[in-house]
């Protein structure tokens, strides 16, 4: 037996919690509802949004200090302090005249530029999630789970830089010949805040 309920709105008559149903129950959203959060939700222990940023030209720069990659910034603002961000980040390296190295960084609510998702600190070595030993395409990945108990904007950036006299290539070969034994590559940053 069933029965259907008209409302406006369903408010406790005590207090601030309101219970829908009871342990073991389904309660079901037909298709072509929406259900639309405009607080914060806690307990679903899921993806919450996805922010995706992409960029198929090329880039290129002869800078021995990490330079930011035209084009392959992301930003996501967390809706709870709770959640982490999944971060993706992928590209090809090349480079000439020497080794090319590739970073990710994360700036939180404006803040100063942090190195995340790379090798820790060791010395004068270079930080970084990939790199390629000069005139080979390399594939450079970078995948972890971030915390940054914030509800600010979160900037995060892939940056590259090669050994003096050289250059570093992003998404390109080092000749870059129109031709199809060249190729041009895909590059992203894909961020997903898992709730709590």
């Amino acid at each position: 037996m069933s029965s259907e309920l008209k409302t406006n709105k369903v408010s406790p008559s005590s207090g601030t919690a309101l219970q829908i149903g009871d342990s073991g129950d389904t309660i079901t959203i037909p298709s072509g509802a929406t259900l639309t959060n405009s607080g914060s939700a806690t307990g679903f222990g899921k993806v919450l949004q996805v922010v995706s940023t992409f960029k198929d030209d090329g880039f290129t720069t002869g800078n021995t200090t990490m330079t930011d990659v035209t084009g392959l910034t992301a930003t996501i603002t967390p809706s709870a302090t709770s959640s982490k961000i999944l971060v993706f980040g992928n590209c090809v390296l090349d480079g000439v005249g020497g080794t090319v190295w590739a970073d990710l960084v994360c700036s939180i609510g404006g803040g100063s530029e942090t190195i995340v998702g790379c090798g820790g600190v060791a010395g004068s070595r270079t930080l970084a999630f990939g790199n390629s030993m000069g005139s080979t395409n390399e594939q450079a990945t970078v995948i972890f789970l971030h915390t940054t108990n914030t509800t600010s904007a979160c900037v995060y950036k892939i940056r590259v830089k090669c050994e003096s006299g050289g250059n570093a290539y992003v998404g390109r070969t080092e000749s870059d010949t129109d031709a199809a034994t060249h190729a041009r590559y895909g590059s992203s940053i894909i961020l997903a805040e898992i709730g709590a």
